[in-house]
């Protein structure tokens, strides 16, 4: 009786050590740096850089400002101003209903066309200006589930067609 005990007891602690691991493959993001006594490692894509490989960030002398563009009337910025009034969202819309219908998923390690436009719903909804880049990291994650929180009810920072469909809703509502 003993022994059946004992071999129950190590199943349970096998299948937790098991689930343990499933949630930390599934949770766990990578690309992170970590820091630690003045000595940095960075962590891309699973590639280690050797500590001594770390360059320092060129040093920018402030003092001559004659030689920055004015990007005030910039055409290209991603983000519009706060003075517009008459923001036209009807092109953000097709798009954001084109990934919604082709049932894209979008998730930490996307990149591209798609995170770029989710970026941009996401600069409009919560009124700031963020970085457009195209890469959906821990920053977009988050900001997806503020949307999903507070729209949707609830949301694992994951974009898939229910997502984008309340963008949508989201941007013709407003």
């Amino acid at each position: 009786m003993n022994e059946f005990k004992y071999q129950i007891t190590q199943l349970i602690f096998l299948l937790l050590l098991g689930f343990g691991a499933y949630w930390a493959f599934t949770n766990l993001d990578s690309g992170m740096s970590y820091e630690r006594e003045d000595r940095v490692a960075i962590i891309d894509e699973g590639n280690q850089l050797p500590v001594d490989d770390v360059t320092e960030p060129p040093v920018v002398d402030t003092s001559d400002t004659t030689d920055i563009p004015d990007e005030s009337n910039d055409e290209n910025n991603d983000v519009p101003s706060e003075d517009d009034n008459t923001l036209d969202t009807s092109d953000l819309i097709d798009r954001l209903n084109d990934l919604a219908d082709s049932e894209t998923m979008l998730n930490n390690g996307s990149s591209g066309e798609a995170v770029r436009t989710v970026q941009e719903f996401l600069a409009i909804y919560h009124d700031q200006d963020i970085t457009i880049d195209g890469d959906f990291g821990p920053g977009t994650k988050n900001l997806v589930q503020e949307f999903q929180q507070e729209e949707l009810n609830g949301g694992d920072g994951r974009v898939g067609p229910n997502t984008l469909q309340g963008m949508v809703t989201f941007l013709e509502e407003n």
